[in-house]
């Protein structure tokens, strides 16, 4: 952006933050982000947001069908990760959310992290660990569209 003459301040951290670790998915919201103040030469954190919720909006129809073809037990693991819980498997979060139990969790975690919708913020994974549940969305684009499109069908905001 500096290059073409953008001043963009923070605009690059902010990026990597909300975009995550994917390097595609960073490139992405950067592109976005570079198009939409390149007219006025000035680039902000609130760019970033804008740019990942139009790429959102026009991905809609593709996370839609990935949405509905989860069952009703991931689509709900994938609402607690989304709405930020403290902990998957804990007494709360399993009755806001009829998780069942613990050992079901556990097991549809691992077929969300199998299916690429989920990773596992560990050392294993070597990411630092910024989310309560230590899980977070593989894509930050359908972390998007969850929160926006099904969070209010379970009464969160």
């Amino acid at each position: 952006m500096a290059d073409a003459g953008v001043k963009a301040q923070g605009v690059g951290d902010r990026i990597v933050h909300l975009a995550g670790a994917r390097t595609r998915d960073i490139v992405q919201v950067a592109r976005r982000c570079y198009d939409r103040p390149a007219v006025r030469g000035r680039a902000t954190v609130e760019d970033v947001e804008h740019s990942i919720e139009e790429i959102v909006a026009e991905e809609h129809d593709l996370l839609y069908e990935c949405w509905l073809a989860l069952t009703a037990h991931q689509q709900n693991i994938l609402r607690a990760v989304a709405a930020g819980e403290k902990g998957l498997t804990t007494r709360e979060t399993l009755a806001k959310f009829t998780l069942g139990s613990s050992g079901t969790v556990t097991n549809t975690v691992n077929s969300l992290i199998k299916a690429n919708h989920l990773i596992r913020q560990d050392a294993y994974t070597r990411t630092k660990v910024t989310t309560p549940t230590g899980y977070d969305f593989d894509s930050p684009f359908f972390k998007g569209w969850v929160v926006r499109h099904t969070l209010s069908d379970i009464g969160l905001p």
